[in-house]
């Protein structure tokens, strides 16, 4: 039998991605008699990730939304079956690549917080390029990194900063034509551009031997580009889309600083920059402040219906149900399903059918009360409610209050038996406990949720529990 019970145990206990890949490795040596050559292949920028068809001998791993986290190859041609046999134990390897997905974000994050010290808190210009492109140098590990900036009326870049060695040589104060290479075409199209193979794209010029990916990015204030913030790296992977996403808000918070210092040395010739100096600073904090708090809610908030949605859906519930397991309490789960909808759709029209999935949406969580609850879109027409330290007692109210609610906003579905929206609940609850995972809370949920479907519909069901999940 393969894997066996004590490697199945051993592989939901890793703590990280490497150390189930060790497991496994073991494992496999165990059971073939050597080793056997094994690769966790993650998504690579510019490359289209191939399906299991396209990868023989390899298991394709995708978050809850179907994106690619990596691709499992166990080269065993002779023990046939082995790689069928780990696709049910891939589970909690594809939370760890989720986790560790999840950590590389907030890494960017605190990356952008440190940058945003130095642009708001350095003075001098050239210290203060010269610092972020240090900084992005030492973070990313780069071959070469430079900021050039554009002299007006001459088409030519004028050489702020760097860090890395280059065949070309490096002087502050040096320029170049502007419309050379790929700097050239970020300046033409006005975009960034990436290069995950330089070896494949006529215009790189080389710099460094090492260099096999390039990332050029324009530094623009309201329109206008100023400059060019251009990376060189020895692997594409240090330019996957989420670092891609913050260099470019980087470049932008560049190009507001590099428009601040000309502002500044503007107005110090009239005798006036200090008042618009800390006008323009606290604008550009106050932007960044913004920027960032919708980046923090926008990642959890569905945006057709504004609650939360599925990925806010899955952080609430972990975090309530290690809350629920540290203070022994019961925690309670709705999953919501709007009846009939693809027959709302097809006879009312797509728009309709969103504009009342918003309603829903905003009434559901217009019924709920409390700090205690985590509302969200789980899917499609299903909404989920997470209620903290309550049973199905509870449970069963909220979706009776729910419910109500609905019915009171009387929309039209000639559809159904009643002519109006209605919807089916399935309510369950657990008591969180070692060795119990937030996954049977939500299949009991939903097992009663087909339950109320199976049964008519508008109606709602309580999951079969046992007695200890049934009080509150």
């Amino acid at each position: 039998m393969f894997p066996r019970t004590e490697d199945i145990l051993s592989l939901n206990r890793a703590g990280s991605a490497a150390e189930w890949m060790d497991v496994l490795r073991g494992a496999l040596a165990r059971r073939c008699g050597g080793a056997v050559e094994t690769e966790l292949h993650r998504p690579q920028p510019g490359h289209a990730f191939p399906s299991e068809e396209q990868a023989p001998n390899s298991l394709r791993i995708d978050d809850e939304d179907g994106a690619p986290l990596a691709r499992l190859r166990v080269d065993a041609p002779a023990h046939a079956g082995i790689l069928e046999s780990l696709r049910p134990h891939l589970g909690h390897l594809a939370t760890l690549l989720a986790l560790e997905r999840a950590r590389q974000k907030s890494a960017l994050a605190d990356l952008l917080v440190d940058l945003s010290y130095i642009l708001l808190f350095e003075e001098d210009l050239d210290t203060l390029l010269q610092g972020v492109i240090g900084y992005i140098y030492r973070r990313f590990h780069l071959s070469l990194a430079t900021i050039g900036l554009i002299e007006p009326g001459s088409g030519e870049l004028t050489l702020r900063a760097f860090a890395g060695e280059s065949h070309v040589p490096l002087e502050l104060g040096r320029t170049w034509p502007a419309d050379r290479g790929i700097t050239g075409r970020a300046l033409r199209t006005g975009s960034a551009v990436f290069v995950p193979d330089v070896t494949a794209d006529p215009e790189y010029i080389e710099g460094n031997a090492l260099t096999r990916a390039e990332l050029v990015i324009p530094i623009r204030h309201r329109g206008q580009i100023l400059g060019m913030l251009n990376m060189e790296s020895p692997a594409a992977e240090s330019f996957n889309a989420d670092v891609r996403a913050v260099l470019d808000l980087l470049a932008d918070q560049i190009g507001g600083v590099l428009h601040l210092t000309m502002l500044k040395l503007r107005l110090q010739e009239v005798n006036s920059a200090t008042q618009v100096m800390v006008s323009e600073l606290a604008a550009l904090n106050g932007k960044l402040q913004r920027a960032n708090r919708r980046l923090a809610a926008s990642a959890m908030r569905d945006t057709l219906t504004g609650i939360g949605n599925r990925r806010g859906f899955d952080f609430g519930l972990r975090r309530a149900w290690t809350e629920a397991r540290s203070k022994s309490q019961l925690i309670t789960l709705l999953l919501i399903d709007v009846d009939h909808f693809k027959a709302y759709n097809d006879r009312y029209g797509h728009p309709a059918g969103d504009a009342c999935l918003r309603s829903i949406g905003q009434t559901i969580r217009g019924s709920l009360r409390g700090h205690d609850i985590v509302c969200a879109r789980y899917g499609g027409e299903e909404f989920a409610v997470v209620l903290r330290d309550a049973g199905v007692v509870e449970g069963h109210a909220v979706a009776v209050r729910i419910c109500k609610a609905v019915e009171q906003l009387a929309l039209p579905h000639e559809d159904t038996p009643a002519g109006r929206v209605s919807l089916s609940v399935g309510v369950a609850s657990v008591a969180p406990t070692h060795g119990r995972r937030a996954a049977e809370l939500v299949k009991a949920a939903d097992a009663a949720l087909y339950r109320a479907k199976q049964n008519g519909r508008n109606r709602i069901e309580i999951a079969i529990e046992p007695p200890a999940a049934q009080s509150a």
